[in-house]
């Protein structure tokens, strides 16, 4: 269960844009007929900036902590999943530079790609 991360926009201008989204999503594992408990399926919030300057450009500014909203070890099991920062034409496309972990490292390993 996972419904579309929901996004409010903090404040927006011709050239700044601040948002603020994420998501709550479980699983629940049912082993031979029986219920087990409720499970984080990659809860995250995010925290997105941009700027746009002139002649195409822009920055880019990405933030975001997956956590477990159901406190399955005591505590809410925060970490950064994505903190990068860069720049972006529209012509020429984008440069970043930061951390971001994706679907191998959440689901399947311990190695950010």
């Amino acid at each position: 269960m996972s419904p579309m991360a929901q996004a409010i926009e903090v404040y927006k201008t011709d050239t700044d844009r601040v948002e603020f989204s994420g998501r709550l999503a479980a699983f629940a594992v049912i082993q031979d007929g029986a219920h087990d408990e409720i499970y984080n399926g990659g809860s995250r919030v995010r925290l997105i900036h941009e700027h746009r300057f002139e002649q195409g450009w822009s920055s880019i500014i990405r933030a975001e902590w997956g956590f477990d909203p159901w406190f399955k070890d005591g505590t809410d099991a925060h970490y950064k999943r994505m903190l990068y920062a860069g720049a972006a034409h529209e012509k020429w496309g984008s440069f970043t530079v930061g951390k971001q972990y994706g679907p191998w490292y959440d689901m399947v390993a311990v190695n950010t790609d």
